[in-house]
This record gives C-alpha cells, structure tokens and sequence, in this order.
C-alpha cells in the first residue's frame, strides 16, 4: 500500500499501452507502472473507462490520498467525448477531479512544460499538435482507416500489401520468410491470422523498426515512405498554424521516441525538406508529466 497524501494520478493512455504514473503535488514520481490499454477509437468510451478504472484499482491506494486523476488518451478528441469519458470515470473511481483529453495535449504539455512548440507523435497512429502564441493547431490524426500515415498501423499495412504482392505471384523469397518466421503468415493463412484472429497490425511495424541490419534492405522503401509522411505532417503543421521558424519539434510515440531506423531517415527527411527550419528534439519531460501540469494549473492544488 502506498501510504502518501495527497496524490495524482496521470496516464499516457495510447492505441495500444497505458502507462501510468504518480506524482506528489510537488511533482516527485511516486509510482509507475504498464497496463493494456483498448484502443479508444475501436472500443470506444465504456470499454476505456473499464480499463482505467481497473487498473487503477490494481494499484494498492488510499482512496482518500488521490487529489486528481489526469489522463491523455489517443483518438479523444471531441468534447462531448471528454466531458462523458470525465463523467463516467468520476463515477467508476469515486474520484472529484478529473481531466480527460488528448493524448497529444497532454504529450505537448510535458514536452515543452507548456511552453510554445510541436511535439509529433508516431505509435499505433500518428498526428502533429504544436503550441503558438497560445492557440493549439493540430494536423493528422484521423484514425488508422482514413489516415494516420506513417504510424506503426500503417506500416504494418505497407509491409502486408507488399507481402500479399508477393504471395499473388507465388514468390518465395528473404520478405516472406521474414513474416513466415516472426509471425507464422503464409500465403495459406494469412486472410484467416489478419482479418479473423484479431492480429496486431501495429506490431508489424516495430519487427521492422529493429530488424537485423542484413535484413534492413527488405523494407527501405516502406520506413522511407514512412518518414517522408511524418514529415509532411510538419509541413501541414506550419502551413496550418503559420508560427515563426526555426520549429522545434519534439517526437513521441512507441514508434520515434528512441533512436532507431525511422528517426535516422526522419531526421534525413526533415534536413532535406527543411534544412535548419525546423529542429528535431526529444521531450523535455513526458506525456504523464503533461498530465500533472494540467492538473496542478485546472485544479490549482
């Protein structure tokens, strides 16, 4: 049992992970711990709701010590979604103060410690928010069957399409053997693992993301397209929110929070289209922490 007072609980809630951290009201991390989140897009808010309240109750509490619950969801943009997922939330956990929003607010909030900025966020989906002169833009970030282009989802469509390309010419080869091995996909059940087994597209992407460098020719193409859509996604993000340059842009998501393939030809493609226009950084602090500063400022505690 954690025996502090006064506590605030805050969570990066994703398409695919929900972390959670807790803070003292000065800010100090108490606790944090990973839990599977339920896409809020495909499951919607009652099934979310269940998964935050659970797990929350996993962790041993006092009810009485939490002061606020803050919360950055992926795919919660609407309002009325807000204002029913906070409502909803107060009555499964019993706790007054709430805030739930955009997992992308509350990122940018603890990547720039509500200063002005861009952080860009690439894991299961993908979109741009950014701070200037004290208005929020935004570009991308419409799901993963109208766009989300070059997140860790589409990815793993690029890389099946090319596959199935493939399996149509009954071509065996270093790609299919690839998916043969690190996901048991042939061209005899592949229909049946995608659309019937409730496969983890997403997952494709980081099996790429890290593939053995005598591997990594296999799908340039794909992670080049990839970065050259992320890109274009702070282009939109300029054009849209028209704020002085140079930009910094911090990156966030499962896919480009680390060093890896992608971020080295991101930041290839940004040098190319950008020039020193705009500043690839990592987050000054992270999304749970954007949740704290939310609650601290809305609540003032």
């Amino acid at each position: 049992m954690i025996d502090k007072e006064n506590l605030i609980v805050c969570g990066d809630y994703g398409g695919t992970n929900f972390t959670v951290a807790i803070y003292s009201l000065s800010g100090v991390s108490v606790l944090k711990k990973d839990f599977i989140a339920k896409q809020f897009s495909v499951y919607g808010i009652d099934e979310c709701v269940n998964v935050i309240s659970s797990s929350i109750k996993s962790i041993p509490l006092k009810k009485k010590s939490l002061s606020a619950l803050s919360i950055g969801i992926s795919g919660l943009r609407y309002n009325k979604d807000k204002e029913l997922m906070t409502k909803k939330l107060k009555v499964k956990t019993g706790i007054k103060n709430i805030i739930c929003d955009s997992d992308a607010i509350t990122a940018l909030e603890g990547a720039f410690l509500s200063g002005d900025g861009a952080i860009l966020i690439s894991g299961t989906g993908s979109v741009i928010y950014g701070k200037y002169k004290k208005k929020v833009f935004r570009a991308g970030g419409w799901g993963r069957y109208i766009g989300d282009e070059g997140s860790g989802y589409w990815i793993g469509v690029q890389a099946l399409n090319k596959l199935g390309i493939f399996f149509d010419y009954n071509i065996k080869n270093r790609y299919t053997k690839f998916f043969e091995n690190e996901f048991g996909i042939t061209p005899d059940n592949m229909l049946d693992k995608i659309y019937k087994n409730n496969f983890k597209i997403s997952s494709i992407a980081e099996k790429i993301i890290l593939s053995k460098e005598r591997d990594a020719y296999l799908f340039s193409d794909i992670l080049e397209s990839a970065a050259d859509n992320l890109a274009l996604l702070i282009s939109d993000y300029i054009n849209i929110s028209k704020c002085s340059l140079p930009l910094k842009v911090a990156l966030s998501g499962s896919t480009i929070n680390k060093e890896n393939r992608l971020t080295k030809l991101l930041n290839e493609a940004v040098k190319k289209y950008f020039g020193k226009k705009v500043l690839l950084i990592n987050p000054e602090n992270s999304p749970q922490y954007g949740a704290f500063l939310l609650a601290k400022k809305k609540f003032k505690i």
